[in-house]
């Protein structure tokens, strides 16, 4: 018990006065103490905001230190000169999402004229 009060100790200020004011809980607090000082005050506001269990605080910062890596939006030269051309064929916006050798081609149109028109060039 003593060890974990000292670690506390370790706690950005701000979260401490949080701590002492009892906006947050010694568990909220332990929860906090694996982020670095610059975002402790930031989650603990959240977990006030949010009115957050000591479990749901240790999901956040478990995300908050590992954040799920963002999808690369990145798109093909290739799949960019077919979606234009695409496009341009059938006088229609249209979207080419590929993912590991699969994909979807969306073509936007809105009215059933442009539908009709699209349709007359695919057949």
């Amino acid at each position: 018990a003593v060890s974990n009060l000292i670690r506390l100790l370790q706690l950005n200020e701000s979260v401490k006065d949080l701590l002492g004011s009892g906006k947050i809980e010694m568990g909220h607090a332990r929860a906090l103490l694996s982020l670095k000082e610059d975002k402790q005050f930031d989650v603990a506001n959240q977990v006030i905001q949010r009115s957050l269990s000591v479990r749901q605080t240790e999901e956040l910062v478990k995300r908050v230190l590992n954040p799920k890596p963002k999808k690369s939006t990145e798109v093909d030269p290739h799949i960019t000169s077919l979606m234009q051309s695409l496009s341009k064929t059938l006088d229609s916006k249209t979207e080419i999402k590929q993912n590991n050798n699969k994909g979807k081609i969306i073509i936007h149109y809105s009215s059933s004229d442009e539908l009709d028109n699209i349709l007359k060039h695919i057949n």
